[in-house]
């Protein structure tokens, strides 16, 4: 999690995750899941999901500079996620929550 938090920016994959940490895909995969009850996927999601939420509401950046630093490089896709994950657009979510 450390790991994900501190590259959030990069192109974070399991095998990118799992060759830091000098263990298989398929080991990290299954001790991921035990220690923290999600899937990888899910956990990275959230990850920046948080701080895509933090950036919205404390920095004037743009959209597409928060994507880019949370790791999405296409705006569009990351304000799908967000709106899947807060059902708010990432302006309708700042609105909401720097007012």
């Amino acid at each position: 999690m450390a790991y994900m938090g501190e590259n959030l920016q990069g192109n974070i994959t399991m095998r990118s995750v799992a060759e830091a940490l000098c263990i298989s895909e398929s080991y990290l995969s299954k001790l991921f899941k035990r220690k923290t009850g999600r899937s990888f996927l899910d956990a990275l999601t959230r990850l920046r999901m948080q701080e895509a939420a933090r950036l919205l509401e404390g920095s004037d950046m743009k959209v597409y500079e928060i994507a880019g630093a949370v790791g999405y490089s296409s705006s569009q896709y990351f304000s799908q996620v967000l709106l899947q994950r807060t059902r708010k657009r990432p302006l309708d979510y700042r609105r909401a929550n720097t007012q």
